[in-house]
């Protein structure tokens, strides 16, 4: 952490401690005990558990579980959010255009064949 430090230096950039925050990722569940704030030359840094990035949310143990939870409550809200246009007769053939311009991009959002 302290190359990263020199290195901003060097380049004429700070840290901005408010701002900044880090994650321990591991495939194997960790005491909670050693969770703790990181400091490094007196710049402390928070520890977090999970956090959304780029649409995604990611944890410490990288469980995929949550991450499948959100995309179907996010899905189900879309469907919810226009279920009267699917259900409606006068758009029966605009359905599936529907379908993969709102619910399929919500529930599928940067996921990995």
């Amino acid at each position: 952490m302290s190359n990263l430090m020199e290195i901003c230096k060097h380049t004429g950039l700070s840290i901005n401690q408010e701002k900044t925050k880090y994650m321990f990722m591991t495939r194997k569940v960790r005491d909670t005990e050693d969770e703790s704030d990181l400091e490094v030359n007196g710049i402390f840094l928070q520890q977090l558990q999970d956090f959304k990035y780029l649409g995604v949310n990611l944890n410490n143990i990288n469980c995929m579980h949550n991450e499948i939870k959100l995309r179907l409550k996010d899905g189900n809200g879309c469907y919810f959010a226009i279920a009267h246009l699917f259900k409606s007769k006068l758009l029966y053939r605009k359905t599936e255009q529907l379908y993969t311009m709102y619910l399929r991009p919500a529930v599928s959002y940067a996921c990995c064949t």
